[in-house]
C-alpha cells in the first residue's frame, strides 16, 4: 500500500490558514493538493512538495489533524470494533 502524499500546496498569500473551511484538500494536475485556507476557494498558487505528509503541511501552517478514525465513522453511523 503507497503512502497518501500531498503533492501540491497553495501558496496563495491570500489564503491564510483558516478553520473556518475544513475542505484542505482537492485535486491539482491529477494529484493530491492542500490549501491552508479551503479547497473550494478561487485564486489557488500552487507550488509542488516533493510529497508531503498531510499531517506535517497542516502543522507547518499552524493547523492539526483532530478527528480520528472511530470520530469520523462514528459521525457516519459507521460501527468500529473496540
Amino acid at each position: 500500500m503507497g503512502s497518501k502524499l500531498i503533492e501540491f500546496e497553495c501558496i496563495a498569500s491570500t489564503h491564510q490558514a483558516s478553520r473556518e473551511h475544513p475542505d484542505k484538500l482537492t485535486i491539482h494536475q491529477g494529484r493530491w493538493a492542500f490549501c491552508p485556507f479551503g479547497a473550494l476557494a478561487d485564486g489557488h498558487d500552487w507550488r509542488g512538495t516533493g510529497g508531503e505528509d498531510l499531517a506535517a503541511l497542516m502543522r507547518k501552517v499552524g493547523l492539526a489533524l483532530t478527528a480520528s478514525i472511530s470520530d469520523v465513522d462514528s459521525v457516519r453511523g459507521v460501527a468500529t470494533k473496540a
